[in-house]
């Protein structure tokens, strides 16, 4: 019997894709790196809001130039250059923003209200181990979904909060140590996903 939990297709669109590379390339050839989302921050005016784009730091931290890829209302997708100078750099997270000028018309995207993953004293649900999480992600090893910016939904079970001693690979073979939680989740590798034809 098959038992549906579902999760609301907002959560699914509110994926970014986050391409580039070592030097500075258009974004046509530079190649996907990993995820991101973009969360709207209001200003003091009422009219005003702020929109930063949320990714991992070590998707970005080694790129000249990143480009976040946007799906449009018409199918197609648009890419926004944001230079290295341009990403803040969490001290101890492995975290890193950008602000972004985006148009809300053309773009397919869900925003997320600040107010959603930052804590704060209202806060209501506190995450903890054996929790089931779902996210939107970047499946490399089938590259029609890449072009088309259609994110890989994964799910698993929160394992461990607050580690520290986390050993992150960047993409030139240099290991940070990074803090952070650990998810138990399945991830398809290259073989797997050439079974699954």
């Amino acid at each position: 019997m098959l038992s549906r939990i579902g999760v609301s297709s907002s959560y699914i669109t509110t994926a970014v894709f986050i391409s580039g590379a070592l030097d500075v390339v258009s974004p046509d050839d530079a190649p996907l790196r990993g995820t991101g989302f973009v969360a709207q921050m209001d200003a003091s005016d009422p009219d005003e809001c702020y929109l930063h784009v949320v990714t991992a730091a070590h998707v970005v931290r080694p790129l000249a130039c990143s480009f976040v890829r946007l799906s449009r209302h018409d199918g197609g997708v648009t890419s926004l250059a944001i230079p290295a100078t341009d990403w803040v750099f969490h001290p101890v997270e492995d975290v890193a923003a950008a602000l972004i000028s985006l148009d809300r018309s053309e773009s397919a995207l869900t925003v997320i209200p600040i107010s959603q993953f930052c804590r704060t004293a209202e806060t209501q649900f506190a995450p903890g181990p054996g929790d089931e999480v779902f996210f939107p992600g970047l499946l490399g090893q089938v590259p029609s979904m890449g072009q088309r910016n259609v994110p890989m939904l994964r799910g698993g079970i929160i394992g461990a909060l607050h580690q520290s001693g986390i050993p992150m690979r960047l993409p030139d073979d240099t290991v940070l140590s990074v803090h952070g939680h650990l998810i138990d989740c399945r991830s398809l590798a290259a073989s797997a996903a050439r079974r699954a034809l």
